[in-house]
């Protein structure tokens, strides 16, 4: 995945994937990082009946999580663990319904700064090209506990 220069990984795939799972130790995360990239992220997702709709399509908070985690888990990658982001805004637009089954958010990273991170997500049913929705994500990253920024 070809992303913006300058925004290098600190973290690997299965790196993000152990740091989303100790911030949220009793939730069953059901997101599996697939790559990640200079300023890039994608993630997936099993869809099936406890994130439908009526009309058996993916629901919309359903997809609003995916890109909210696929951003923060973008982050995390691109920052490290030690700094808890915080969505400061989340702007999704719904393009097309996306069917049950297997989702892919595929995140871009736009400003990543001492402060704050911004970037787009696009979401789509695994193989299809269209996405189904697009989001704009924007989070805030505090100090540390020490007072120090991160980065």
């Amino acid at each position: 995945m070809a992303g913006p220069a300058g925004f290098t990984p600190v973290l690997d795939a299965a790196e993000v994937e152990t740091v989303l799972r100790s911030m949220f130790p009793v939730s069953d995360v059901p997101y599996r990082v697939i790559e990640v990239g200079e300023g890039t992220l994608s993630v997936s997702q099993l869809c099936g009946r406890r994130e439908a709709r009526p009309g058996g399509v993916v629901s919309g908070p359903t997809l609003m999580a995916l890109a909210d985690a696929s951003m923060v888990m973008c982050v995390v990658a691109h920052i490290g663990p030690e700094a808890m982001a915080v969505t400061t805004s989340l702007k999704m637009d719904f393009l097309t319904m996306c069917p049950l089954g297997e989702v892919v958010a595929s995140v871009n990273l736009l400003k990543l700064s001492r402060r704050t991170a911004m970037g787009t997500v696009s979401i789509a049913a695994a193989g299809s090209p269209a996405p189904a929705a697009f989001a704009t994500v924007t989070y805030s990253i505090p100090p540390t506990p020490s007072g120090l920024v991160n980065l």
